[in-house]
């Protein structure tokens, strides 16, 4: 069986502030056999391509020419894309309504816009895992609070955190700034991290951002808006993370600053379970199976 992934050229450019999609779809060449093209650079998809995962940020299906890239071919489709909104996204929900099967970074939103579609709930990720698994417990970490990542109305946890005294905000470079002066990025950013006792990570609609998990993998305790796909993941308030909403992180985060060792088991749990589930192994093992097993 012939199988190629396509995807977007520019995660892997050195500006790319993560490197976990170029980890991952090196997982899925090296474990499961896709070969990897890029979506910019083909033009049309070998005809001798039994199954085709594309996988690129929902916004680049707006362009006509990579939604007639995917439309144009006719056999088993597995899509897995990006920051997809169904209210902003119409091109991508069409190709999405044609997919075989739909990995779900979000599975609520997924399962609410494609009915009785062969949706696999597939989360986000920590990478790569020795990164963060070689991360020590820090039992002496910098009693304030860190956000990373944007900061606007999207995220209103982290901007309602974001005013506060006790919070410290590390800059966003954006998604292509790893290169720019001052980037906090990959290994140093893990570090960062590891430093400080708690941080905020802020939902995304229904979902969990990466942020999520590699707060919780680099072992601090972590200060979160509930979403219905925690619960999908087994993650639970008060066992593996606290949970906050805009009208009373400010408490959460005095609290949880004036109580670390009543706090240090949720630290503990959730940067264990985040290590045991969520990194990038667990992921390509999912992947695996659903080839085993789907095609």
């Amino acid at each position: 069986m012939k199988k190629l992934a396509l995807i977007h050229k520019k995660w892997f450019a050195p500006s790319a502030v993560t490197d976990r999609w170029r980890l991952l779809f090196d997982g899925i060449r090296d474990e499961c056999g896709f070969e990897i093209g890029f979506v910019e650079d083909t033009k049309r998809i070998p005809a001798d391509a039994d199954v085709v995962l594309f996988s690129c940020a929902a916004k680049h299906l707006e362009d006509k020419r990579v939604r007639d890239l995917a439309f144009d071919y006719r056999g088993k489709r597995i899509m897995y894309l990006a920051d997809y909104v169904p209210t902003s996204h119409g091109g991508a929900t069409a190709v999405l309504a044609r997919a075989d099967l739909i990995l779900a970074p979000e599975e609520e939103t997924y399962r609410r816009t494609f009915t009785g579609k062969h949706i696999e709930f597939f989360p986000y990720f920590f990478a790569p895992q020795e990164r963060y698994m070689a991360l020590s417990w820090n039992d002496a970490p910098k009693m304030r609070c860190l956000i990373s990542g944007p900061v606007n109305s999207e995220y209103p946890l982290r901007l309602a955190a974001a005013k506060l005294p006790i919070v410290d905000v590390l800059p966003h470079t954006g998604s292509h700034g790893a290169e720019k002066p001052g980037a906090v990025v990959r290994d140093a950013y893990a570090r960062r991290l590891n430093a400080y006792y708690c941080a905020i990570g802020g939902s995304l609609r229904s979902g969990i951002t990466t942020k999520t998990f590699e707060i919780l993998a680099a072992g601090v305790l972590l200060i979160t808006d509930p979403v219905p796909d925690m619960g999908a993941l087994g993650m639970w308030a008060w066992e593996h993370y606290v949970p906050a909403d805009t009208g009373d992180v400010a408490e959460k985060i005095r609290i949880a600053l004036n109580s670390p060792m009543k706090n240090n088991v949720i630290r503990q749990t959730g940067m264990q379970y985040a290590r045991d589930h969520h990194g990038i192994r667990s992921r390509i093992g999912q992947f695996r199976i659903l080839m085993e097993t789907s095609f």
